[in-house]
């Protein structure tokens, strides 16, 4: 009898416990439905709101934007304006040129053939601060230190930023103009004038300049800026914002402002505004033109170049593989032109009426490795190029500089760290590799930011044999 009644009492508290357990399941099924519903409806919201930019499509669309950059920045490219590279030549696991061979100096040097001067460059790491001067044996003959938080009065403000010169307009005097580059988008930084003792003469700070300058024969100082863009555009609503304004910027010699333009707008108020559309098929979101070159046109030039008149830019758009020529009294677009290349970088107005460049992408017959171009732009005939071989590797990815020297020899800045000087038959006369170097985890980095030969009576001032 004992046993019926605990049997009996075992089955109700298994009834009770069963029962407590159905509404735990519908409970969680509940929630869990809810959840999913409110996750859905969230999605669907979203999408419409981007659809349809009603609210909260501005913070949606500025939230995207920031995710998108972190991603690039951190994920995809690591570091300003990298991209990853489709070549054999290079272990770009982390993204980043990769120094392949370990000399540092000169490794050729033909006294005979090259032309003989001094080449000043700047670099990545190391010594980011400071511009050098060399002979062609690789010595420093003279060095300049340029400390970014000397443009700022509160060095515990931007100054405390660690930044690097990117590119450099020297004077005879040893004045230098230089842009700066920072670690973070956008990348562009203030312009500053030094003397050739590195003290300080100018600073604009009130713009973002990047990448260029150059120096015009009355002394205006011609400079590439850029800026983000939260807004559509009148008369280019097709471009979605927020994007990168590159723009142009004028100032006298003493660095007060003279003007500033657009480079979109300079298209849009020309017959050359669909060469914006590339941006949409190239898929370059946010930096949509990367304009990285700019070129003052002188009455000589001008004279050589039938779609060029004096005091008009020749600019170069990486991602819109584009050379044109910019009017800045116009502000507009009055030639425009794409070719063989692909990233290209520091188009060059030579004198026999060619255009000159390095062609970081171009050569689809090496997958997409790098060249140097010199083409006829009336005719686009290809009238001389330079592509290195199987014993001359030759690919640098991003940045690269390119010179046509006095003697008809060619000066060759690959991004990586290496410099050399060709013939007009493609012989190697010089060969540098720059010193200032820093390991990461993939290997080692020897960036050269910038770089340029100048004869010896071109520099007209007392030389520090080098501040180390």
């Amino acid at each position: 009898m004992i046993s019926n009644f605990a049997e009996k009492i075992l089955e109700r508290v298994l009834a009770l416990m069963s029962f407590l357990a159905r509404i735990v399941r519908s409970q969680i099924l509940s929630i869990s439905v809810t959840i999913v519903s409110v996750i859905f409806l969230s999605v669907v919201l979203g999408a419409a709101a981007m659809r349809f930019q009603f609210f909260p499509y501005e913070h949606l669309r500025d939230a995207f934007a920031a995710a998108e950059a972190v991603y690039v920045q951190e994920v995809k490219e690591r570091g300003p304006y990298m991209q990853i590279v489709p070549n054999n030549y290079y272990d770009l696991k982390d993204l980043r040129p990769i120094v392949q061979n370990p000399k540092v100096g000169v490794f050729r040097y033909n006294e005979t053939s090259a032309f003989n001067g001094y080449t000043i460059y700047s670099v990545g790491q190391g010594k980011p601060e400071d511009v050098h001067l060399i002979d062609m044996a690789g010595r420093v003959v003279h060095q300049w230190h340029l400390p970014y938080a000397e443009l700022f009065e509160n060095l515990d403000g931007p100054g405390k930023e660690k930044v690097r010169v990117k590119s450099v307009y020297p004077f005879s005097n040893g004045d230098l103009i230089v842009i700066y580059t920072g670690n973070s988008s956008p990348w562009g930084r203030p312009l500053a004038k030094w003397d050739k003792d590195s003290n300080l003469i100018w600073a604009y700070k009130e713009m973002m300049f990047h990448h260029d300058l150059d120096v015009s024969n009355n002394g205006d100082v011609y400079a590439l800026t850029h800026r983000i863009e939260k807004a559509k555009r009148e008369g280019l609503e097709w471009l979605e914002p927020p994007l990168l304004d590159d723009g142009i910027a004028i100032l006298d010699g003493n660095g007060r402002l003279i003007k500033h333009f657009s480079i979109l707008e300079a298209f849009r108020d020309s017959k050359y505004s669909s060469v914006l559309r590339l941006a949409q098929s190239f898929g370059s979101k946010g930096d949509i033109i990367h304009a990285n070159a700019i070129r003052v046109i002188d009455h000589d030039l001008a004279r050589k170049f039938p779609f060029a008149e004096e005091g008009q830019l020749l600019i170069s758009l990486r991602n819109i593989d584009t050379l044109a020529v910019v009017d800045p009294d116009t502000e507009s677009v009055v030639w425009a032109v794409r070719g063989y290349w692909r990233k290209q970088h520091d188009p060059n107005l030579l004198d026999n009426g060619n255009i000159l460049l390095f062609d970081n992408r171009g050569d689809f017959a090496r997958n997409g490795a790098s060249r140097i171009l010199e083409f006829n732009p009336n005719t686009m005939e290809i009238v001389w190029s330079y592509a290195g071989s199987d014993e001359e590797e030759f690919f640098s990815g991003i940045g690269s500089w390119v010179q046509r020297l006095a003697n008809g020899n060619t000066l060759v800045t690959e991004y990586d760290g290496r410099m050399f000087e060709l013939t007009h038959d493609k012989k190697i006369v010089w060969e540098y590799f720059q010193p200032h170097r820093v390991m990461i985890k993939t290997g080692e980095l020897a960036v050269v930011n910038w770089a340029q030969r100048y004869a010896p009576e071109d520099l007209e001032f007392e030389f520090n044999g080098g501040l180390d």
